[in-house]
């Protein structure tokens, strides 16, 4: 989506660079509205007491900072106890699982 504003910002640290571009920080937040409504889905379903999101972007604060914000606006009141995190391991948490599942088998 960035892309389209600005193709010269190919990645999220070329972007999070740029957030204080009105235009760009609107296309982030897009997004934002987009994980905030699939995370707000995923609560209704599941009702976990926690969420935990990884990945490389979640080392922005920026981004985990407007899903606290947001995430109770859109989920019901009995709801609301989800507490949601990023990765202690942060964009290494899936390999690092892997490793350790695979080194389980061997």
């Amino acid at each position: 989506m960035v892309s389209a504003v600005d193709p010269s910002l190919t990645n999220g640290r070329q972007i999070f660079a740029n957030l204080e571009r009105p235009e760009i920080k609107a296309v982030v937040n897009k997004w934002i509205d987009e994980i905030v409504l699939g995370l707000a889905t995923l609560i209704h379903i599941f009702n976990p007491s926690c969420v935990v999101l990884g990945g490389g972007i979640m080392v922005q604060p920026y981004i985990l900072e407007q899903i606290h914000a947001r995430i109770p606006q859109m989920v019901m009141s009995s709801f609301a106890h989800v507490q949601i995190s990023s990765a202690e391991l942060g964009n290494s948490a899936g390999l690092l699982g892997a490793y350790y599942l695979a080194s389980q088998k061997l």
